[in-house]
């Protein structure tokens, strides 16, 4: 088992489904509704993580921000920005960043994902966060200048097996 980010200039020969930006977008909304619709019920899910998701994220926008300027290669701005995200959660998650303009399948339980993007000069990168254990694979061309990932996992090419957190 790996504890390291790291990644490969490959293409992944296994098939999956693929998921489009559109049918991301729609379960990121249908899982904020559902969240929503838990938070005005008033029940309480006994779910403490310990994080505040949206603090987490506001404060990790101006450092995004600061690295896209700071930042003229787009290896540099998934770099910093998987450094960034990691500093922020210290470590008590797994991270994928990823082009979104690239195929790939994952599908992590939505009730414990956390998903953001940026936008580096017209390229959207998912910002994905998560306990696991979940399975992605990159359909595309690897290296830093289409995806990054931190946490505990296993890699096999264009295959992460993330484990449980």
């Amino acid at each position: 088992m790996a504890t390291e980010s790291t990644t490969a200039d490959l293409e992944s020969p296994h098939p999956t489904t693929q998921m489009t930006k559109d049918e991301v977008d729609r379960r990121i909304e249908d899982h904020m509704r559902a969240q929503e619709s838990v938070r005005d019920s008033g029940v309480d899910v006994g779910v403490n993580l310990n994080i505040d998701i949206n603090a987490l994220i506001n404060s990790i926008a101006g450092a995004i921000d600061n690295a896209i300027h700071g930042n003229q290669e787009r290896s540099a701005f998934v770099q910093t920005l998987l450094e960034t995200v990691t500093s922020n959660i210290r470590g008590s998650h797994n991270i994928m960043v990823f082009n979104m303009q690239q195929g790939f399948g994952f599908n992590p339980d939505w009730n414990s994902t956390w998903f953001s993007s940026q936008n580096y000069q017209g390229i959207q990168f998912g910002i994905w966060v998560f306990r696991g254990p979940v399975q992605f694979v990159n359909q595309g061309d690897g290296g830093w200048i289409n995806w990054g990932f931190f946490g505990s996992f296993n890699r096999n090419g264009g295959t992460v097996d993330f484990n449980q957190l």
